[in-house]
């Protein structure tokens, strides 16, 4: 671990040990299991779904957040799925479970691709305009509350998701009155709030990298 941040960023660490370090038994540590984590975890589940929200709010709704449509049967199902889960993450935190803590993060985070698949604002662009604004006005609602949920654990990750949304430093915590109003979060932001487009937030881990890593340290 005294090299670990020569390899890589500290929130690729700091994810994979909340995820996976022993609390109540001894646990193995392998660099294939480490990559998988990493990509599938941070790179596909979170950093794709920031990048493809924020980049077509870029390309089609000029860099803002879209007004126009209402919300339904995929909003409501979304809503759902944060008012049952949110309130299961902040007990695991106030419990000290942090494996668990971050298991709901990350389902919370999947959730949001289940969402955005039923959707489909890109599909919907093509006949209806105002029904692609309410999928891409979620999503980025969505960007913004998994920049939230993500601060205990990838800290820096979190600070890019949350200044490309322009997000006020005394706005990036939850508001404990709307733990059980998952609707809520999903319209939070101000509708024509310009966003930006982050930098990219994760570069997957290669075979390469790991065949070199196994042979440096062990752990194959």
């Amino acid at each position: 671990m005294d090299q670990a941040l020569t390899l890589l960023p500290g929130d690729y660490w700091r994810w994979y040990l909340t995820a996976n370090a022993p609390e109540g038994s001894d646990t193995a540590f392998t660099w294939e299991a480490f990559k998988a984590c990493i990509n599938s975890d941070l790179n596909d589940v979170l950093g794709n779904f920031v990048n493809r929200i924020t980049k077509y709010a870029a390309a089609k709704f000029e860099g803002k957040v879209p007004d126009g449509g209402e919300p339904g049967e995929h909003e409501a199902w979304m809503a759902n799925e944060l008012a049952t889960r949110l309130p299961a993450l902040i007990g695991y935190y106030e419990a000290m479970e942090f494996r668990k803590a971050a298991a709901e993060t990350r389902a919370i985070w999947a959730a949001g691709n289940e969402y955005i698949t039923k959707a489909a604002p890109w599909t919907a662009y093509k006949t209806s305009v105002d029904q692609a604004a309410v999928g891409i006005r979620t999503g980025l609602n969505l960007v913004a509350f998994f920049g939230v949920i993500a601060q205990p654990i990838v800290p820096e990750t979190a600070k890019n998701i949350l200044d490309a949304l322009g997000i006020p430093e005394d706005r990036r915590s939850l508001n404990p009155e709307k733990l059980g109003q998952g609707a809520a979060l999903l319209d939070a932001l101000p509708r024509g709030k310009p966003i930006e487009v982050p930098t990219q937030l994760f570069t997957k881990i290669e075979d390469a990298q790991v065949a070199e890593w196994t042979t440096r340290f062990g752990g194959g």
